[in-house]
């Protein structure tokens, strides 16, 4: 059977239309977004059900369950909030069965990813419900060309057309490396350079094992750098834009200093810092599952309890724009908990007032949409990110 697409397969189970899908398939191309993210931020389905979707996805394509079995399991983690494994354990089915022919499998027994690294990917990939090949391109621990070949080699394997000891011998081969870096790499060498976030020796260091293990640069920052991964998250992001040429250097640079400053003033306001961009702070927040049904009730449920408070922030609010709101939208109670939601900063104080305890939650959330709206991540980097 041939890989199946996501929308192919929320439509197989039956979880929504094609129509819906179509939907989703336009608000992910308008901001960038990933489709399965697109269907959670369009509440088509739940994140807990995208999850379970990504996962009946290669199991599909393996032909290691039917149509009918994926549906049965879908139907009791949405009905009993399982996970995807438990819920395969009532067909006596072990998710682990297949692992042998899966992507992460090939590449730390290819020796072309240590296992730690594997499992951060990993790790990132099921959080943010994405492909594990994405993750390891953005983390930069491998190139993309490398990553294209394995999956390649991994097609020819569930095809039968080679056994998995010749696939991994395969694989292992892409290892032998050029006596250089990479162009993306060596980008990312004279930004960090230049950013003065590494010396020139210890890059000269990197270098070296870079090349003798077939690795890539970020691949050997990551492991032995003591520069703050974050940091090198969004200097890699920045270096591939660049050699794409869908950013200039001068542009990167700017970037970069910008962020450096910004982390190291702390005394600095998070909220101050969000500059609204293509992607609404409300959409990012249901991308990651940080605004709920269940926390939008709560959050609406304490904005009507405490309206002393929403008052207070929407007259703090009205002072920076431009005209006052008109006398009959503050005659409406309701009008003000939507322009509250709908409004970016707004929304960053009432969540912050509403629930005390996730400020550190949120502060992320809003540094990392201040990172893809200024084009320092893309949407898909800054979602693996989150869930770190």
């Amino acid at each position: 059977m041939p890989i199946l697409m996501l929308g192919e397969v929320v439509t197989e189970l039956k979880l929504t239309s094609a129509a819906e899908v179509d939907r989703a398939l336009r608000f992910a191309k308008e901001t960038g977004s990933p489709l399965g993210q697109a269907l959670v931020a369009q509440e088509i389905i739940s994140p807990v059900v995208l999850k379970a979707c990504v996962q009946a996805q290669w199991m599909l394509s393996d032909q290691l369950l039917t149509v009918d079995e994926c549906q049965a399991v879908v139907a009791l983690v949405q009905r009993r909030k399982w996970s995807f494994n438990d819920a395969l354990l009532t067909l006596g089915f072990y998710c682990e069965d297949s692992k042998g022919i899966r992507l992460g499998e090939l590449l730390k027994g290819a020796g072309l990813l240590s296992p730690e690294l594997v499992d951060k990917a990993l790790e990132r990939a099921n959080s943010a419900c994405l492909p594990l090949g994405r993750a390891i391109v953005s983390f930069d621990f491998l190139e993309q060309a490398t990553v294209d070949k394995v999956l390649e080699i991994q097609k020819r394997l569930r095809q039968g057309e080679i056994v998995l000891a010749d696939a991994l011998q395969e694989a292992s081969k892409l290892r032998v490396s050029s006596q250089a870096l990479s162009k993306t790499s060596r980008i990312l060498s004279r930004l960090l350079i230049d950013a003065e976030l590494v010396n020139v020796e210890d890059v000269q260091t990197y270098h070296t094992a870079a090349v003798t293990s077939g690795r890539g640069l970020a691949d050997m920052l990551y492991l032995y750098s003591n520069l703050p991964p974050q940091k090198l998250f969004v200097v890699s992001s920045i270096a591939r834009r660049i050699e794409s040429g869908t950013l200039s250097y001068r542009d990167g640079m700017k970037l970069i200093m910008q962020n450096k400053l910004h982390c190291e003033n702390t005394s600095s306001s998070q909220a101050s810092l969000f500059q609204a961009g293509k992607i609404s702070f409300y959409v990012y927040l249901r991308m990651l599952d940080y605004l709920n049904a269940d926390t939008a009730q709560g959050l609406i449920s304490y904005m009507s309890a405490n309206r002393e408070v929403v008052e207070s922030l929407l007259s703090e609010h009205e002072k920076t724009l431009d005209k006052p709101l008109s006398a009959e939208f503050l005659k409406s109670w309701k009008a003000k908990i939507r322009f509250c939601i709908e409004s970016d900063s707004l929304l960053h104080s009432c969540l912050l007032h509403a629930f005390p305890d996730n400020r550190e939650k949120y502060a992320k959330a809003l540094e990392l949409l201040q990172l893809v709206n200024s084009n320092c991540l893309t949407l898909e980097e800054s979602l693996f990110w989150s869930h770190g």
